[in-house]
Formats: C-alpha cells, structure tokens, sequence
C-alpha cells in the first residue's frame, strides 16, 4: 500500500519552491505550485538524514522561530535548521549568523526563512566576509533573485505590496528575476533597485548619507547582537559595520 506524502506548510513549500530557482542571490517573484515535503513513497521507508544546523541566532526580545510549523524556545546563539522560519516584532531586531560566518541582520517586522535567506516581508541587511567562494549565498523574494559576489546589501520587502528594494553598499550584487522578462541587473556599490511588478525594474544611484539612513538601524543591531558564538565553531574576525 503506497504510503501517502506528508505535506509542509503553504508558506514553506513556496519557499523551498524559490530556493530551488536558478537564480542568483536574491529572488523575488509570485511561486505557484506547492512541493511535497516529507518522508517520501515506497515500501523502503528510506529515513531522510538528519537535519544539519546552518546558522545560529541571536535576537532582541520578541522574535519568533518556527520549525516546522511550531514554536521553538530562543537561547542566545540558538542553532537554526534549513526551513526554521524566524520573526521579529516591532522594534525587535535578530541576527542570523552562517556557519562561514557570514550575517544577515533582521529589522523589527520582519519574516525570513533560513535556507539562504527568503524574505516574507520586513528588511534584511546582508554582511559576507565568508570564505571567497561564498556558496552562492542568495536572499529570494517574491518577485526577485539577488546573489552576491562579495558584499553587503539591504533588501527590503513591502509587507501589502511585495515591491522588493535592494541597496548595494559595498561589492556587487546580481539581482534576476524570478517573475518577469526583465534581464538580470549586475548592481554595483550605491545602486538601488526597485522592483515593483514583474515589469522592468527601475535603477538609480543613491549618495552615501542617503545609504547610511537607509542601513543605520543595522549599525545598532550589530552593536547589541554581534558576539562570540555560543558554539566552539570558529567565527573569524570581521571589521564593524559602518
């Protein structure tokens, strides 16, 4: 008798449906369809490995991790699964730090799931300074796919709207589309990238005063969140964000 597929939750299985795009880091664009997820078929009853921790958390009071669906308890330096969905609430800033020991910091009214990094909605800033070849680090969102070559950058997702904004402060940033026919946008430092619909995206250059309001709010989480990690796993030396 054929086993019947477990199924994820809606909003995971969008997610792992983007992640699996052949896009580069940063995705954005509406998924259709929904994965199975789960144990699979068959009379084998083949257990799937063990899940690996990727990152570890550090947060402000008020955010929320879910794993598979169900909350889980936070501790300082927390280590997190590929598929732990995390939100903060306002005014509640997180920190999720890879294994590499690359940062994305997670502004107040925020949503992600950790893979690389799908944006729900809410305002993630991205600090690499892991290993060269970066794994192809990647933040997807609705309508976009942004992937970083060596770099830190804001992405912000309008919560209504799905608009994806991306700014690049530092390195270089290849934003494609996960909907749309729009080629992809190599972004350098102090570019901006709107995208709104699955049209084309609209591009322009912002100053540096206007970049730093722009990220300031991740200037503090850094300076509360970023410590030792709470595992023996080496964590290299990183200079401060400025």
């Amino acid at each position: 008798m054929r086993r019947p597929e477990s199924r994820a939750p809606c909003w995971r299985r969008r997610a792992l449906a983007a992640s699996a795009g052949a896009f580069a880091l940063l995705g954005v664009g509406p998924l259709s369809g929904c994965a199975a997820y789960g144990g699979g078929r068959g009379g084998g009853g083949t257990q799937p490995p063990p899940p690996r921790d990727v990152a570890a958390l550090f947060a402000d009071p008020g955010a929320a991790i879910l794993r598979h669906g169900a909350p889980i308890g936070y501790r300082p330096g927390l280590p997190l699964q590929r598929g732990d969905r995390i939100q903060t609430g306002g005014g509640a800033n997180a920190l999720v730090r890879f294994n590499n020991g690359d940062e994305v910091y997670l502004n107040g009214d925020s949503s992600v799931e950790v893979g690389s990094i799908f944006v729900f909605f809410g305002e993630v800033f991205v600090h690499l300074f892991g290993t060269p070849e970066r794994d192809k680090f990647r933040v997807d969102t609705e309508f976009v796919s942004a992937g970083a070559e060596g770099t830190e950058y804001l992405v912000r997702v309008d919560r209504q709207t799905n608009q994806t904004t991306v700014i690049v402060r530092e390195g270089v940033v290849v934003c494609s589309p996960r909907r749309g026919a729009w080629q992809p946008v190599r972004m350098l430092a102090r570019e901006q990238l709107v995208v709104a619909t699955p049209a084309t995206p609209s591009r322009m250059v912002l100053d540096d005063a206007l970049i730093q309001q722009h990220i300031r709010w991740s200037v503090g989480a850094a300076q509360r969140l970023r410590r030792p990690a709470a595992d023996p796993r080496p964590y290299p030396q990183a200079p401060p964000i400025r």
